[in-house]
C-alpha cells in the first residue's frame, strides 16, 4: 500500500501522506478518467462514453480509501552551493 501511494502521489503530481496500517501485497486495478486533479493523465481513449469511469477520487472511495487535504511537513531538499570536484 506504501508503494500504491507513492504511484498515487506521481499520478496526481502532490505531495501523498500515507496514513493507513495495510500491510502486506495487494492487487490493485483503479480505472479513472483524469480531471483536472489529474491533468498530466492522458485523456480517455476515443469513443470512451463520458461517465464510462469514474473520477480517481470516486474510484479510491469505490476500493475503501479515500484523499484527505491536510497540512504537514513536507521533505524539502536546498542546494546552496554547486562546484566543481576538486582534483586530488
Amino acid at each position: 500500500m506504501a508503494e500504491f501511494a507513492s504511484v498515487l502521489s506521481r499520478v496526481l503530481e502532490r505531495p501523498l501522506a500515507y496514513h493507513t496500517e495495510f500491510n502486506g501485497t495487494f492487487d490493485v486495478k483503479l480505472d479513472f478518467l483524469p480531471d483536472d486533479s489529474t491533468a498530466a493523465l492522458p485523456p480517455p481513449p476515443p469513443g470512451a462514453p463520458p461517465g464510462a469511469s469514474p473520477t480517481i477520487f470516486t474510484a479510491l472511495q469505490q476500493m475503501g480509501l479515500r484523499l484527505e487535504l491536510s497540512d504537514g511537513p513536507l521533505g524539502v531538499l536546498v542546494i546552496e552551493g554547486v562546484g566543481r570536484p576538486s582534483a586530488n
